[in-house]
């Protein structure tokens, strides 16, 4: 591969910068873990900076924006919560447990706000989750 396609295909989203900096999944769940343990800590703004700094590294991977969002909503900033939570939307190929998990926290955000969006959420993560998390949805 030649640089220019190369540097296009990081741009792009097409190489993932962990493919890029040759790192294997068990340096990516090491991160993740310090990202996670800053989460139950209540060090929300460290969180944050881990789960970013994933995201970047495994852009399509939406377990990361979702939390980033979590971190995000720790430190109280609702409105970057609902963008990571965006991005989880976005990132995410195909309709899966962390599109519904988004569309959870999105809805449970943007429900004063916006109700008839949550409602919508609520909806679509219904229909995506599996008959238990159906339970919890309807609950």
């Amino acid at each position: 591969m030649q640089s220019a396609d190369f540097f296009s295909g990081i741009e792009s989203g097409q190489i993932a910068l962990r493919d890029a900096g040759r790192l294997s999944g068990k340096d990516v769940d090491a991160i993740a873990r310090v990202g996670a343990a800053a989460l139950t800590g209540g060090r929300f703004e460290q969180a944050e900076q881990v789960f970013v700094a994933l995201t970047a590294l495994e852009p399509k991977v939406g377990l990361h924006w979702l939390h980033v969002a979590v971190a995000r909503q720790g430190k109280g900033d609702v409105a970057g919560a609902v963008a990571a939570l965006g991005n989880a939307l976005s990132a995410v190929d195909g309709d899966n447990e962390d599109v519904a998990r988004a569309l959870l926290l999105r809805a449970e955000l943007t429900g004063r706000s916006d109700p008839q969006a949550a409602r919508a959420d609520l909806g679509r993560a219904r229909a995506l989750a599996s008959p238990a998390a159906k339970k919890l949805v309807d609950a």
